[in-house]
């Protein structure tokens, strides 16, 4: 596990009901000896993930191009203000003010939604 979250990205393969796999490059950071993503609640990898949890993950480049060997995890969303919190603020502190340039961003082009945290269980 230490190799995924000392890179910048991880490649998350999550699964559409047809079962083909979709990769998405996301920053990672752990809390408490677990993997955590912060992304938009309303997301395709979130609608995938409340389909099938079963989820693949590699240290990636930001394309989602594989660094390491896949492995095998299960995804959980985790949709509580305390958890998002804590997430946010691990977000904040590993990628800083890269963090905070992609969120104003899309504050300022109206496309920032409700956020939540999915939780990486390797």
């Amino acid at each position: 596990m230490q190799e995924l979250v000392q890179g910048q990205f991880i490649a998350l393969q999550t699964y559409k009901k047809s079962g083909e796999g979709v990769i998405t490059p996301v920053w990672v950071v752990e809390l408490d000896g677990k993997l955590f993503v912060w992304t938009d609640g309303a997301s395709w990898k979130v609608k995938r993930i409340k389909n099938r949890s079963d989820v693949l993950v590699c240290s990636s480049d930001m394309r989602g191009k594989p660094k390491s060997e896949w492995q095998e995890a299960q995804a959980y969303i985790r949709d509580d203000a305390i958890m998002n919190e804590k997430v946010r603020k691990a977000m904040i502190a590993k990628y800083g003010a890269q963090f905070h340039f992609i969120h104003m961003m899309q504050r300022l082009i109206g496309s920032y939604t409700h956020h939540i945290a999915l939780e990486i269980v390797v």
